[in-house]
């Protein structure tokens, strides 16, 4: 085999592999993966780990309960047992819907200890975000665990443990 050809094809697999362990380094330093479900409240993207959503339906009929909060919206009976069904904008300080509408869609969270039906308008996508790729919120946020950005938008993660075992969540359990 000819020297410089071999000096050639040397020199141009090098650089990949360093590529490759640059980028395999990069990964480990932004932490594990997680899988999120993006969803919409009032315009507002929200992050639920997908690990602690047991599923996403139609919203189903409620029936309300009377002395509870404006939030509770009521109990449904889905699949044979019964959940809680709330709008959790106003623990999010998040505005209300602008359209007056009510939500079409209902996330399923299920905490270690409680678990309970939040009313959502949407769901835009299903994505993994990198534990390190997740910041700091730079204000206190109730029950926000941090914010991932991903191009112009801005991407609240729910911290859907402290919002259910939250005393507003479990002041009826």
């Amino acid at each position: 085999m000819d020297k410089a050809l071999f000096t050639e094809q040397l020199e141009l697999t090098v650089p990949v592999a360093e590529d490759e362990e640059t980028e395999q380094e990069e990964l480990e330093r932004l932490g594990p993966e997680k899988q999120f479900a993006v969803v919409e409240l009032s315009g507002q993207a929200l992050a639920i780990e997908i690990a602690l959503a047991m599923r996403i339906l139609d919203r189903p009929p409620v029936t309300e309960v009377p002395f509870t909060p404006e939030f509770i919206l009521g109990v449904a009976n889905i699949r044979g047992d019964i959940y809680s069904v709330a709008d959790i904008r106003p623990l999010l300080d998040i505005s209300p819907r602008a359209d007056g509408k009510e939500d079409p869609l209902v996330i399923l969270l299920a905490g270690s200890k409680y678990s309970c039906g939040a009313t959502i308008e949407s769901i835009t996508e299903i994505m993994r975000i990198r534990e390190k790729e997740i910041t700091e919120p730079s204000t206190e946020i109730p029950y926000i665990s941090g914010i991932y950005r991903q191009g112009q938008e801005t991407i609240l993660v729910l911290d859907v443990e402290a919002l259910l075992a939250s005393p507003e969540m479990t002041q009826f359990q």
